[in-house]
């Protein structure tokens, strides 16, 4: 469901990622995996670009890249302040943009919504045009409340979170980037409408 493609009428290649009609899910959407820096980092700046291939279907909503640190807890559970954390995004119905972070404070079992703003609005996704994606991560001070997320959309900041607490211990950091991107989700009621395609590029890890 990986695979390079040319894009721009030829001009550009860039990675697509597949999620077949009916399905939801990591197993049978989308792909992931782990890109693992070899080292704790206390602050990293990730960027890519994305295109959502027009016509598209959000349905409900799914999971994109982003930052992660120690177990990188996903999937339910609230962390403990001492095994994880991650700061992946979502889009959710109608494209709506969101940072999705793993945290010891989240309010429920599933990760904190965070969504992406200007103006008061939340910002949308439009199929068929690229976007610049940045999230800038800065560790807190194990046991406070001074981790930081701030994260821009072409260039204009749309979240700035100055109050994470994302570990109680200094055994791990910023430590990886996940690559995940799925329809879902736990149920069908997040399944893809039809075959849909997303395009990424551009990648770029930067200690600031």
């Amino acid at each position: 469901r990986v695979r390079i493609v040319s894009t721009d009428e030829g001009a550009n290649q860039a990675m697509a990622v597949s999620y077949p009609e009916g399905e939801y899910g990591t197993s049978n959407t989308g792909a992931q995996w782990k890109f693992m820096f070899g080292q704790s980092l206390d602050r990293v700046r990730l960027s890519y670009r994305i295109q959502f291939v027009s016509p598209f279907d959000f349905v409900k909503g799914g999971k994109l890249p982003g930052l992660i640190g120690g177990e990188g807890n996903t999937g339910g559970g609230i962390p403990s302040g001492s095994d994880g954390w991650s700061a992946r995004m979502m889009w959710r119905t109608d494209g709506e943009i969101m940072q999705y972070v793993y945290h010891p404070d989240q309010p429920e079992n599933f990760g904190d919504n965070m969504y992406w703003q200007m103006d008061g609005q939340t910002l949308c996704f439009e199929p068929g045009r690229w976007y610049q994606l940045v999230h800038d991560i800065q560790m807190n001070t194990p046991g406070e409340n001074d981790g930081r997320i701030t994260c821009w959309l072409d260039g204009s900041i749309v979240l700035d979170r100055r109050d994470i607490r994302f570990r109680d211990v200094d055994d791990f950091a910023i430590d990886g980037m996940y690559f995940s991107t799925f329809f879902g989700g736990g149920s069908s009621s997040w399944a893809t409408s039809a075959d849909e395609t997303v395009y990424f590029d551009d990648f770029e890890i930067v200690v600031p």
